[in-house]
């Protein structure tokens, strides 16, 4: 019995000494213990009496299926440093030979020992079976459940992405995410079908962005047309990642059901719908596009104009100048904001009539868009605007996008005008105007009186001169 007792006492001796050949009589003198010699190590690595390093030389000394079941246990102690000794040992001692029995580890009731089992096996994918682990798939432990998809994930297996695909059957959503996360990492393109009929009846917020993120990654243009509907879903999250994933893999099959959405009573879903047509072309996206710059949601109407302006033609180009004489002052506002963004010189007089609009931000969006033609027989008419006390402030920007000898004339005069607001708006004018001119513009606002427009200019100036100074 003195010699087992004094097992612990050799282990000590063995931390204590650096000498290779006093730590190899140690060894040999307890070979016939490795239980209680395994035992000692872990227990003076949790007290602190043993490096890491040292019990890991010394545990490679040991081996047999009772020195195997004490490094597993050493897996899930409550102290970290014993935790990394008995993993480093397992690992070091048994693997990869032994990998098969880590797989049973995985159903362990110790989360440390799933960890340390899940550690190990992610190193050796090549000595894993799909086979063994898909059994451990149906578990209630959901940290089971995912470690193990991530190892089916890691090795990309076919049979895996089967398994797991049917979890998305489970009631439980984290379960169904975790499963598309796992389907998503092995790419599997073979399980797409199952992802659309989840996509059908999901409810669940989270899962569906997960689905409809695992459609992007997995789905082709006909996969695109199934997103659709969720277009219609009720959280804005999940409608605007449908968008994004319907343009990035769509093409004009969608074009269709999409267009049918925009006929529906709620504005969101009319947004989301516009937002995709915006990305895709045709003519029945153009019609349905114009169609929009008449609904009652702003927000359309304004995916509507800039989707338009992006595919401006003759021919649209026609009809949008109609919509500058409709009765409807929104309509009117959003044909002026189209001019905005597009050149069209059959345009001007549509606008030049809307400078006397009952509707001032139809003024004042007919002034900029007057601007933007960068007609010469503007500049009168945006100078008379500054008598117009709802939409003067819009004069600078108007000029500056004219950008010709006459409009600049007048911006200098305007740097000097006794109203500030009109001075702030030449700030960004000049900038707009650019070049040696809008330099020059700026100059005498960096001594402003007003402390503000004065630090405005510099910043405005140091920005064109760093601009134009980069190659």
């Amino acid at each position: 019995m003195l010699w087992f007792t004094s097992v612990p006492d050799k282990v000590a001796e063995y931390a204590a000494t650096d000498d290779r050949e006093t730590r190899r009589q140690i060894v040999a003198k307890i070979a016939a213990s490795p239980d209680k010699a395994v035992a000692a190590a872990l227990e003076m690595v949790g007290s602190g009496r043993m490096p890491i390093a040292t019990a890991v030389e010394f545990l490679a000394h040991f081996g047999g299926d009772d020195v195997f079941g004490l490094l597993v246990a050493g897996m899930g102690a409550g102290i970290e440093s014993q935790r990394i000794v008995a993993l480093t040992a397992l690992d070091r001692g048994w693997m990869p030979r032994e990998v098969g029995r880590l797989v049973p580890l995985l159903a362990d009731g110790n989360n440390h020992i799933r960890a340390g089992a899940e550690t190990l096996l992610l190193k050796y994918p090549e000595k894993l079976a799909a086979d063994k682990l898909i059994p451990l798939l149906k578990s209630d432990n959901k940290d089971q459940v995912r470690k193990v998809i991530n190892l089916l994930a890691h090795l990309r297996s076919e049979a895996g992405a089967k398994a797991i695909a049917l979890l998305l059957d489970s009631a439980n959503p984290w379960v169904k995410k975790k499963a598309i996360d796992g389907l998503v990492a092995i790419g599997s393109k073979e399980v797409i079908g199952k992802l659309r009929e989840l996509l059908a009846r999901e409810k669940d917020h989270d899962v569906l962005k997960a689905t409809v993120h695992a459609i992007g990654y997995l789905g082709s243009p006909i996969d695109a047309v199934s997103l659709v509907p969720v277009l219609q879903s009720d959280d804005m999250v999940v409608r605007q990642l449908t968008v994004d994933v319907i343009v990035k893999i769509g093409d004009s099959s969608v074009v269709e059901p999409v267009v049918r959405l925009m006929r529906s009573q709620d504005r969101n879903v009319r947004r989301a719908a516009a937002d995709v047509l915006r990305s895709l072309s045709g003519p029945q996206v153009g019609a349905t596009l114009v169609k929009a710059l008449k609904d009652e949601d702003w927000w359309v109407r304004e995916i509507a104009v800039e989707a338009l302006a992006e595919r401006a033609d003759e021919s649209l180009n026609h009809l949008v100048v109609a919509l500058l004489k409709e009765d409807d002052p929104y309509i009117r506002r959003i044909g002026a904001e189209y001019f905005c963004h597009v050149r069209y010189a059959a345009a001007f007089d549509g606008l030049q009539g809307l400078l006397g609009d009952d509707d001032w931000w139809t003024r004042e969006r007919a002034l900029i868009a007057l601007g933007r033609q960068g007609d010469p027989r503007a500049v009168g008419l945006v100078v008379r605007a500054l008598e117009d006390k709802q939409i003067r402030l819009a004069v600078p920007e108007a000029l500056a996008l004219i950008r010709n000898d006459e409009a600049l004339v007048h911006l200098q005069a305007l740097a000097a005008a006794p109203d500030r607001g009109i001075r702030a708006k030449v700030v960004a004018a000049a900038a707009l105007f650019g070049g040696a001119e809008g330099k020059g513009l700026l100059e005498p606002l960096t001594n402003d009186s007003d402390a503000e427009i004065s630090a405005l200019a510099n910043r405005r100036l140091a920005d064109m001169t760093t601009l134009r100074m980069t190659p």
